[in-house]
């Protein structure tokens, strides 16, 4: 297994649509390995191969909740979304980041519940029906496959804040990538950890015409 090099942006493989998966082939294997090692390095919850230069349809995740661990690997996923949705991501934002984004976290709303499908690496059938916190990872790293980042879906002013501390970034814009324990963790990103947001209105959320998945407006 091997640590892989985790894309910045606005590097171009985080903004191409990944290919099918069209064969479990020993790389693929080696991609999931590697993958899932570099998310725990990093340590992140969840890791896309466009995230790795890879323009595939594979992501990994990993979260521990109350209720146990939740893990895995999905080869070619399509994600269905449930409420709230009607158009736009409405509801109480969470803080979200991207190993991609590193040392930045803004509010975003996501859709509560998420049924993911694909296959896994034995030919398996994935589905996984996930609320919360896990939904949203669902979501967050179906949209990398897509060359879709969280920052796309903020709301205006976060989405200004954002841009302006990209910008301001001592590591954004400055290199292609990043590699997780070679160059720290994500947390070795963060110029003030402890720094509050300002207040913001979080009735407005953009989103609206990027790919999502397909939303159950039932």
């Amino acid at each position: 297994m091997a640590i892989l090099p985790i894309f910045i942006t606005p590097s171009q493989p985080l903004r191409e649509k990944a290919s099918l998966v069209e064969g479990v082939t020993d790389d693929i294997r080696a991609l999931v390995r590697d993958m899932t090692e570099t998310m725990h390095a990093a340590p992140g919850v969840g890791l896309a191969a466009p995230q790795v230069g890879v323009r595939r349809q594979v992501f990994v995740w990993h979260w521990e909740s109350d209720e146990g661990l939740h893990q895995g690997h999905v080869l070619n996923p399509s994600i269905t979304l449930r409420g709230p949705w009607r158009g736009r991501f409405r509801g109480e934002p969470a803080e979200e980041g991207c190993l991609s984004i590193p040392g930045l976290r803004y509010p975003l709303a996501r859709a509560e519940r998420a049924r993911l499908r694909g296959s896994d690496l034995e030919g398996n059938a994935v589905d996984i029906a996930a609320t919360g916190w896990l939904a949203r990872i669902f979501q967050h790293e179906y949209d990398h496959l897509q060359g879709v980042l969280y920052r796309d879906r903020l709301s205006r002013p976060w989405r200004r804040e954002a841009d302006s501390d990209i910008a301001e970034s001592r590591v954004i814009g400055h290199a292609t990538s990043w590699t997780p324990g070679l160059e720290g963790t994500e947390e070795d990103f963060f110029d003030n950890p402890d720094r509050d947001h300002p207040e913001r209105d979080h009735a407005e959320t953009a989103g609206d015409g990027l790919p999502g998945g397909d939303a159950d407006r039932a």
